[in-house]
């Protein structure tokens, strides 16, 4: 809880920094969920006591939208926010998806090839649903995330008949950064970001996107769409596919239990999802009495 660790030291700079904020994106796996996979009281009272006083608050996620739909009930004041690492943008108040880029079909199948090559479990997403050709360990985890099990499907074939807006390869271990960079080299063309699931820390996800759907594409959509200036907004996250955002922030904020490369990218680092780390940061930024 908030009480039970100290205060978080701000620096001058950032106090300047934060004045000018009016827009907060936010992570959601290891961010605002966290081992009990559900969303902490106070950090909603904190989100909804600055929604009341004018900030804004968009999502910024790799899940997919379908799994995300019982956040815009807890958060009713959400605006536009990120699917899918940046495939899909989507307005909850409107209820309108307002942007999506799909994978092109020679690159599914370079990903499908490179998958069998290495015996790596993969999922396919379509904005509604996603698909699997063959269940294993890995399938019951991430449907605990995604709250609907996966459709059985030929991958090879289904990627040519249908709209695949993100791929994602799941791994039982964290990579290494050197692994993660040997991957983007071993991909070439499609856009990697990788994360791992509050209640399975352990657990890499790699979410492979078009390069037209990457997080600094989105970052500068958010922009032009919130008619917002980088000075303008924050970002807190937790997983190496946070970096863009929170370099890109005005005030970059990473999570007591980000990665280290994480932590080195952010301009303050706050307490564990875990000890409400988002509200933390919040509070100490912006209701500092």
């Amino acid at each position: 809880m908030i009480s039970e660790v100290a205060p978080l030291l701000i620096s001058e700079k950032l106090r300047s920094l934060a004045k000018e904020i009016t827009h907060i994106f936010l992570d959601v796996d290891g961010t605002l969920l966290g081992q009990t996979h559900d969303i902490q009281q106070e950090l909603v009272d904190t989100l909804r006591f600055l929604s009341e006083r004018g900030m804004t608050i968009s999502l910024a996620t790799g899940r997919p939208l379908f799994s995300s739909y019982d956040l815009f009930e807890k958060l009713p004041f959400l605006s536009l926010s990120m699917f899918c690492s940046g495939s899909l943008l989507y307005d909850p108040k409107s209820q309108q998806t307002v942007w999506t880029e799909s994978l092109l079909p020679h690159q599914i199948s370079q990903l499908l090839d490179m998958g069998e090559a290495h015996d790596w479990y993969i999922e396919l997403y379509t904005p509604t649903e996603y698909f699997i050709e063959r269940e294993g360990p890995l399938t019951a985890i991430h449907q605990f995330y995604l709250k609907q099990p996966p459709t059985m499907a030929k991958l090879q074939t289904f990627a040519s008949r249908h709209d695949v807006i993100k791929g994602v390869v799941m791994f039982p271990r964290v990579l290494s950064p050197s692994e993660m960079e040997d991957m983007q080299q071993s991909l070439p063309g499609l856009a990697l970001g990788f994360a791992y699931g509050g209640a399975h820390p352990d657990v890499t996800f790699m979410n492979v996107t078009s390069t037209l759907a990457d997080r600094k594409n989105a970052f500068h959509e958010f922009l032009t769409r919130l008619h917002l200036r980088p000075g303008q907004t924050l970002a807190i996250g937790d997983g190496p596919s946070d970096i863009p955002f929170l370099q890109m922030s005005s005030i970059g904020v990473a999570m007591g239990n980000a990665l280290p490369e994480v932590k080195a990218a952010a301009d303050l680092v706050t307490e564990s999802v875990e000890n409400a780390g988002v509200a933390y940061a919040l509070r100490a930024l912006f209701c500092p009495n």
